[in-house]
């Protein structure tokens, strides 16, 4: 009797075949060969049961795309992420593979995106002259993450930024299927923070198409999942009659009574003798 090959060796055999090959190299960077790739995108695979028991079109449709998007889907990296939900999974670009993908746009003189703490003087301005003074604290405690910005300079040295309070950035993480996904957890937390307010730059920036593609793939996922999500975190739903039924059930009845031994007046239920 032949022994079934374990997943993540079947997974290992297709990355490795011939056709996978040409269509990763055809797809890869030349400065990002097929074997690191591969050897990355198996390591996160192997540690990750939900990934093995995933949907398998779909997770080589992950991969396929960060080859396609030149990232590498190193959590220790910061650049991509697969997320599996409801057996499907997605790549999720971090911070640093969003920055990585408008830089490489060669439009821009300068992107970044800065965290905030309660600590920092932090000081933005609107109205008709746009503008952000942020003097950290760099010796000392700088508190708790309380926002994050991000900033694009043209070439022209014009330039946009856009802000999100720490609530703002959390509502959006909450309502996403990746909030419980490695690219928030830990160390990588901040960096998220940073990557939600630099994603919400970009939508408003005329960039090239490698990064508005990749955020209109995360959107679509999730556009797909917020029914599930809806679904799954939705309270469960009382019938009317079950709520007429507990509108009008009488309380139980209560009677005071005097303790012998202490004199204590106690209130006892009068079904069951308890002591309440």
């Amino acid at each position: 009797m032949t022994e079934k090959a374990k997943p993540i060796e079947v997974i290992r055999q297709q990355l490795a075949s011939d056709n996978m090959v040409t269509q990763l190299q055809a797809a890869l960077p030349t400065t990002l060969p097929v074997e690191k790739f591969n050897r990355v995108a198996i390591s996160v695979i192997q540690n990750a049961p939900d990934l093995l028991e995933a949907d398998r079109k779909t997770l080589f449709s992950a991969i396929m795309s960060a080859a396609q998007l030149g990232l590498l889907p190193d959590p220790q990296l910061g650049e991509a992420y697969f997320t599996a939900f409801k057996k499907k999974v997605a790549l999720i670009i971090g911070y640093r593979g969003l920055l990585k993908l408008a830089r490489q746009s060669g439009e821009l003189s300068t992107i970044y995106a800065e965290l905030v703490h309660a600590n920092d003087q932090f000081s933005p301005e609107r109205g008709t002259d746009p503008k952000i003074s942020h003097v950290p604290v760099w010796d000392g405690d700088p508190g708790e993450i309380t926002g994050a910005y991000a900033v694009a300079i043209f070439k022209d040295q014009s330039y946009q930024f856009e802000i999100m309070s720490i609530s703002q950035i959390e509502a959006i993480r909450q309502n996403s299927f990746s909030k419980n996904s490695p690219a928030w957890n830990g160390i990588g937390y901040g960096e998220m923070c940073k990557k939600t307010v630099l994603r919400r730059l970009l939508k408003y920036l005329p960039l090239s198409t490698d990064p508005i593609g990749a955020l209109a793939s995360e959107d679509r996922m999730e556009a797909t999942a917020q029914p599930a999500l809806a679904l799954a975190e939705a309270p469960a739903r009382t019938s009317r009659l079950e709520q007429l039924k507990n509108d009008h059930a009488e309380p139980a009845a209560e009677v005071e009574v005097v303790a012998e031994d202490t004199g204590e007046v106690l209130t006892v239920d009068a079904e069951s003798g308890e002591v309440l």
